[in-house]
């Protein structure tokens, strides 16, 4: 009895690992959005706006690679320690992404001085 609750839990943690895997999914998506919908619109970009489509091609790239690992793993789980792998590897994809969004900001508009467009 105790063990077809243990699988029964594992089972849901199954399912919510896999539904957690898609995360970068979306982030991916948003990113691509961002990316196709920068500009103004009369069509002109200012030189932000353009190479900060770089920093977010960098993390379209980490979020595929950090995707393709957790939707692995989450299909092979087998014990709580996977569940918590998952979570840790969740959690390094969150600050990974945050930490190049940031350093990619502070390089262009703190050293190379772009202007973002946004006046001020």
């Amino acid at each position: 009895m105790e063990n077809q609750t243990q699988e029964k839990n594992i089972n849901i943690a199954k399912y919510i690992s896999i539904f957690l895997s898609f995360i970068p999914i979306l982030f991916i998506y948003f990113l691509y959005k961002e990316i196709t919908l920068t500009g103004f619109r009369d069509g002109y970009k200012t030189e932000y706006e353009i190479l900060v489509k770089f920093v977010d091609i960098a993390n379209i790239i980490i979020s595929s690679f950090f995707a393709i690992s957790l939707i692995n793993k989450s299909m092979k789980i087998k014990t709580s320690e996977d569940i918590l792998y998952i979570v840790k590897v969740l959690f390094i994809f969150l600050i990974t992404f945050i930490i190049i969004r940031q350093l990619g900001d502070i390089y262009l508009i703190d050293f190379l001085k772009l202007d973002t467009g946004h006046g001020g």
